[in-house]
C-alpha cells in the first residue's frame, strides 16, 4: 500500500528561468499555458512556477502510481495545494512538504502561524490526520464523514487534493 504525493511547489523562478520553462513546453506551449491560466492566472512567473512544478514533481508522483496500480499495488494518491491562512498572502501555494505540518497537528509551529490558526485550517489539519490514521491502521484512507478517497486508477486518474477548502477528489 503506498499514499503518493506531490503539491504545487512554491519555486522562487527568475525572468530568464520563466522563459526556458515555457520554451522547453515545444509545439504545444500555447495549449499548455492556455489550460494552466485557466488555474493560476496571468501572471508569468507563476505559471512557470506551476508548470515547472508539475513537470518536476507531479509527473513523476502520477507515473510512480500508475506502475504501482498497474502491478496490483493499492496506491491513494493526493496533491497537497493548501497554505495556513496567516501565509497565504506570501506565496504561490504549497512548498513542498508543507502537509508534514497538517498531518501532524503543528501549524502552529511554522514560521509565520503561531496562534493565528483559523477553524478551516485546524479542519483540515484533522481530516488529514484521520485519513492518515486511518491508512496506517488499514491499508485504507476510509474515513466516515469525509469524502471517499478513491484507489488510483490508471483510466480515471483521479486523486485527493487537499486545499483550502478541504479534502475533495479530482
Amino acid at each position: 500500500w503506498l499514499l503518493s504525493g506531490t503539491s504545487p511547489a512554491t519555486i522562487p523562478i527568475a525572468p530568464a528561468t520563466t522563459r526556458r520553462i515555457f520554451d522547453g513546453l515545444g509545439a504545444d506551449r500555447d495549449t499548455i499555458v492556455a489550460a494552466y491560466r485557466k488555474f493560476v492566472g496571468e501572471d508569468a512567473d507563476r505559471l512557470a512556477a506551476t508548470i515547472a512544478a508539475d513537470e518536476f514533481m507531479g509527473t513523476g508522483t502520477r507515473a510512480e502510481a500508475r506502475l504501482l496500480a498497474a502491478a496490483g499495488i493499492p496506491v491513494h494518491a493526493y496533491r497537497f495545494a493548501a497554505l495556513p491562512s496567516p501565509l497565504r498572502h506570501l506565496t504561490w501555494g504549497a512548498p513542498h512538504g508543507t502537509e508534514i505540518f497538517y498531518v501532524f497537528g503543528t501549524l502552529a509551529k511554522m514560521r509565520g502561524v503561531g496562534d493565528r490558526l483559523t477553524d478551516e485550517d485546524r479542519a483540515l489539519s484533522r481530516a488529514m490526520i484521520d485519513y492518515w490514521a486511518a491508512f496506517a491502521k488499514t491499508g485504507s484512507p476510509t474515513v466516515a464523514g469525509l469524502p471517499v478517497w478513491p484507489a488510483y486508477r490508471r483510466d480515471d486518474d483521479r486523486l485527493m487534493e487537499f486545499s483550502d477548502g478541504g479534502p475533495a477528489v479530482t
